[in-house]
């Protein structure tokens, strides 16, 4: 039987969770204000290096845990479940997730710093964009951009100063620093202003 109720959020099938049990060290991410049990079991699923997920049901927080944690012990308002293999079909589903966001960040992945933010410094937002490489153009084309910053879910655009705070941990965010132009690229982009000068007359 799958238990739910608003209060603990907990929405996943009775028979795999362990009540009242936490499996101390070994976490390598923590989400706060998960609304459901099942926002930690998936997150678990989708990191190679979670083997269980830990909920704190009164505090809501999430704790993805890897191979190295402790033995269980008991603890009043968590609760413990271990990580299940995906089904093929689930699997299938993930990749099509997956491969949007590939799409969508379309820049070199070297130079992006993944579930991250730098608060404040913004001064300039453009929603809706289709790409991640559209923020980064329009920072390289202000002269006062020196991050572009992404949130893959709303595919909202943060054009950041260096007036930005330090990099903090966010999900479904990723950062750009900002880089110079080649002379080939200047050249390119010189062209094509005279163009629009020449046009507009």
């Amino acid at each position: 039987a799958v238990v739910s109720t608003q209060s603990t959020g907990v929405d996943v099938d009775g028979k795999c969770i362990e009540r009242n049990t936490d499996y101390p060290g070994g976490t390598f991410m923590t989400i706060e204000g998960i609304p459901a049990v099942s926002i930690c079991v998936k997150e678990c699923t989708r990191d190679k290096r979670c083997v269980r997920s830990v909920v704190c049901i009164k505090s809501k927080t999430c704790f993805l845990k890897d191979k190295t944690h402790g033995k269980a012990t008991e603890k009043k308002n968590f609760i413990s479940v271990k990580r299940k293999e995906k089904s093929q079909k689930e699997s299938d589903v993930d990749n099509k997730d997956r491969n949007k966001i590939d799409n969508f960040v379309d820049v070199d992945r070297k130079c992006i710093e993944r579930n991250t933010d730098y608060p404040g410094g913004t001064f300039m937002t453009i929603e809706g964009i289709p790409a991640v490489s559209i923020c980064v153009k329009e920072c390289t084309r202000d002269k006062r951009c020196v991050r572009s910053v992404v949130c893959i879910k709303s595919k909202t655009c943060f054009l950041k100063d260096k007036t930005h705070g330090k990099a903090t941990e966010k999900k479904n965010f990723i950062s750009v620093k900002r880089k110079e132009k080649s002379q080939k690229d200047s050249d390119v982009d010189n062209k094509d202003r005279n163009k629009i000068e020449n046009f507009v007359d």
